[in-house]
């Protein structure tokens, strides 16, 4: 969402990566643009808390690439049918660690807060959302715009919040379940598209989670901010309209596009 939270990011990154359960790249995402080219004041946390965070140097040499220790890594396994055993087995632990790493995530996240009194969410956001009957779902730099567009709405006697997803991968599909089972609709607002569905890509793994929501809410998708525009208060001002008419029953059969 903003240059404090990619710096952080950056430094629990390397904790989840190399976690023992985990063993896997880590990738930090953030809006080019938005936030890659715009210089915002951050808190470098000292370098003896990192340190400590990190711990000692502890490498797991099944996984480590290094030129003093050289080993095989056979991209062809698969040609045989015990080639192929092998082979699911490497992908069913790729599928392992990718779901131990939620838990670790946010194992990571709360050391990080008890060591710094940074705080952030390491899954999902759950922004004004205490009494809320719908809400809009964000990702990125354009949260900021939403949270404003939910505030101005909130002084206005609306019941809405926001949801804003921090981990995108792996999706985090049961806490997000539970979050949209408590509206009643729920906007998306995505920055690129899903031509294939027709709608954005945040959106459909949206539409995927709600398989494990105990009731009908209707998901609506919205694409907007496409080429390094912007997406303005007015846009998730649009979106927030919207999803209370979901609520209410008037549902958008088509994505709506925020230009």
């Amino acid at each position: 969402e903003n240059n404090q939270e990619i710096t952080d990011t950056v430094v629990m990154a390397y904790k989840v990566a190399e976690h023992r359960e985990v063993m896997l790249p880590v990738s930090v995402c953030y809006d080019g643009n938005f936030l890659s080219f715009a210089a915002e004041p951050v808190e470098i946390v000292d370098q003896e808390i990192v340190d400590k965070f990190l711990g000692e140097k502890n490498i797991n040499w099944h996984a480590a690439l290094d030129p003093e220790r050289p080993m095989g890594v056979d991209p062809l396994t698969g040609l045989t049918p015990v080639g192929g055993k092998i082979f699911a087995r490497y992908r069913k632990g790729h599928c392992k660690g990718m779901q131990n790493a939620l838990r670790v995530i946010t194992e990571v996240h709360a050391e990080w807060k008890r060591l710094t009194g940074h705080d952030f969410a390491p899954l999902i956001e759950e922004y004004r959302m205490d009494g809320a009957e719908y809400a809009i779902l964000t990702i990125g730099s354009m949260t900021g715009a939403g949270k404003d567009a939910v505030d101005i709405a909130r002084d206005q006697g609306k019941k809405v919040g926001l949801i804003k997803i921090k981990t995108f991968r792996p999706f985090p599909v049961r806490v997000l379940a539970n979050i949209i089972s408590k509206v009643k609709a729920v906007s998306v607002v995505d920055r690129a598209v899903n031509y294939g569905w027709n709608c954005g890509p945040l959106c459909q793994e949206v539409w995927a989670t709600l398989a494990f929501v105990d009731k009908k809410v209707p998901v609506i998708s919205h694409i907007g901010g496409l080429a390094g525009t912007d997406l303005t208060v007015e846009h998730m001002t649009e979106a927030i309209e919207n999803a209370a008419r979901a609520a209410r029953g008037d549902v958008p059969e088509e994505t709506v596009w925020l230009i």
